[in-house]
């Protein structure tokens, strides 16, 4: 059958990342990431799927070590696919191919901090899985949380281009994955 792969934004819009049709892997970057699912599956007719738990996953990889590798590389495909088919950064630029091999892939383990505010720039981030959370603070103040940010979303630039420290924390309280030119 064929299914619809879609993802709700935080401000509530949808985006149709693909149309699957069998045989399609699905659901596989929740599996090998750890991070919570980000996207819906909607089946478009009559689907027929096997299902494959994480620690029947796990076994089967320590049978056989080149299918986390083949798993992986297609997780990193999939997710370059669909930050470029929904980023903002990129869908403005005209030449992803171009700018994309510039990019590094960073995996960021649950409740960790990419950076800390008034760091020296870090660089450019990508959300390419997960979600970010983007905090400042006033001296002497309460940290406050002003941004919430999803797949496709960018942050990091504007230190990168002043030159200035940052001027908020952001933190991955899922972890997840980023694209990362520095």
């Amino acid at each position: 059958g064929q299914a619809r792969v879609e993802a709700r934004r935080a401000d509530g819009t949808v985006t149709e990342l693909a149309v699957a049709l069998a045989p399609s892997l699905l659901g596989e970057i929740s599996l090998l990431t750890a991070v919570p699912r980000r996207a819906s599956v909607i089946a478009l007719e009559p689907v027929l799927a096997w299902r494959l738990d994480a620690a029947t996953l796990d076994r089967l990889q320590r049978e056989a070590p080149d299918l986390h590798e083949h798993l992986e590389r297609v997780v990193k495909q999939r997710l370059l696919q669909n930050v470029l088919r929904t980023s903002r950064l990129f869908a403005t630029t005209g030449v992803p191919d171009v700018l994309v091999p510039a990019f590094q892939l960073q995996p960021v383990a649950a409740d960790t901090e990419v950076f800390a505010q008034g760091v020296a720039s870090p660089g450019l981030f990508v959300v390419l899985h997960g979600s970010a959370e983007v905090w400042t603070r006033s001296p002497g103040a309460e940290p406050i949380r002003v941004a919430t940010l999803t797949e496709g979303d960018a942050f990091g630039e504007f230190s990168l281009l002043t030159g200035q420290p940052t001027t908020a924390a952001v933190r991955m309280p899922d972890g997840g994955v980023l694209l990362h030119l520095s």
